[in-house]
């Protein structure tokens, strides 16, 4: 969001976080899942619109497929093992085993809505990782068509602008798309930090303190709960990042 709009990047990690923190608090699993539809609904939007625009600007589908396929870009299935390497078919199929998933199969109803959901969310997320694959390639077509390295060149510092500065040049033209981008980054941020802090305060609760104090009410759990994700947006060092 900083590449969008100049604005520091820690003003958005103090609004994203506490506006998170407010509706994970009151709303519980139920505020993380409407939110998270919601704002999927705005993300995938948007990646549409880079998708469609990014193509015939670069001249098609097939020419974003050739220009990556010559210089070795459509290595989709990477199985190397090694943890520090970020994309890899091992990495993708751990997001499937991430606590805010199984918090969520944990609140359906019964072991066979569990299924269904998990029939129906399998689909989506492959579809969904192969959007966002097939952005990045776009971008990389797109770029080296113009002859231009953001990063070399200096016009971005981070690797993670490269899609901002994508839009912003995209559709230079275009009024409201750098806003629509804008509200789909803001999205996946309070997607992201709303998940992971009702999931770690779901695990705390249920994991360390009702084995503890087995007579504690469930008002009293839920109680802990809610001001355990506020003390962990305080506490976390790694909110930055997960905002980026």
């Amino acid at each position: 969001m900083e590449g969008v709009t100049g604005v520091s990047a820690w003003i958005y990690v103090v609004v994203l976080t506490s506006i998170a923190v407010v509706y994970t608090s009151l709303g519980g699993i139920k505020a993380v899942v409407v939110t998270d539809v919601v704002q999927g609904v705005i993300m995938i939007g948007m990646i549409f619109a880079i998708l469609i625009c990014g193509c015939i600007r670069v001249g098609g589908v097939s020419e974003v497929i050739e220009i990556n396929r010559q210089t070795g870009r459509l290595q989709i299935f990477d199985f190397d093992p090694n943890p520090y390497k970020r994309h890899t078919f091992w990495i993708c199929a751990g997001i499937s085993l991430s606590p805010p998933i199984v918090q969520r199969l944990n609140s359906t109803r019964s072991i066979g809505d569990a299924k269904k959901v998990a029939a129906m969310s399998i689909p989506c997320f492959v579809i969904l990782q192969i959007l966002v694959m097939c952005e990045g390639l776009v971008a990389y077509a797109y770029f080296l068509q113009k002859g231009c390295d953001p990063i070399a060149s200096q016009q971005i510092s981070n690797p993670n602008q490269i899609i901002p500065y994508l839009v912003t040049d995209l559709f230079a033209g275009v009024p409201g798309i750098t806003g629509l981008f804008l509200a789909a980054l803001c999205s996946a941020s309070l997607s992201t930090i709303s998940s992971l802090l009702s999931s770690i305060s779901a695990v705390t609760s249920e994991d360390f303190i009702r084995p503890r104090f087995k007579k504690a009410s469930e008002q009293s759990l839920t109680q802990f709960s809610k001001s355990d994700s506020m003390m962990r947006d305080g506490n976390d060092p790694t909110k930055h990042d997960r905002t980026q």
